[in-house]
């Protein structure tokens, strides 16, 4: 995706377009979003999920952003988009996406973002106004 797993980052600016892949065997959509929480912004890779209803950060994400407790829940900026809700990815034993995070519905709704995948491509793009 052209940058490391949360590398430093720059940008927080709204992002207007994003550019994905195709990842793994299940074909699920992958982007990458640049985080910030106070001062600290990394880039996060997150598999886009329209069917969970928040969007979730691994504690590997919280640890890089500089959280020494991880938080069950936070508010931060997410793709330049102030105020983000997230929560921390389920971790239990029966977990299917350990220290992986998620962009849930919620973020692509509250930030009016088109979702469009091409399987037989394997590129994801969403736009935002």
């Amino acid at each position: 995706m052209g940058v490391g797993y949360l590398s430093e980052a720059t940008s927080v600016e709204p992002i207007k377009l994003v550019n994905g892949i195709v990842w793994g065997p299940a074909g699920r959509p992958l982007v990458c979003l640049p985080a910030q929480r106070g001062m600290t912004t990394v880039n996060v890779f997150l598999r886009v999920d329209t069917g969970e209803p928040v969007t979730e950060l691994s504690p590997s994400v919280f640890r890089a952003l500089g959280c020494d407790d991880i938080p069950a829940e936070s508010r931060l900026t997410l793709g330049g988009y102030s105020n983000t809700y997230v929560r921390l990815s389920d971790q239990g034993p029966s977990s299917n996406h350990k220290d992986v995070s998620i962009l849930g519905a919620d973020f692509l709704g509250n930030n009016r973002g088109a979702l469009e995948v091409d399987y037989h491509r394997q590129t994801v793009v969403i736009r935002f106004p």
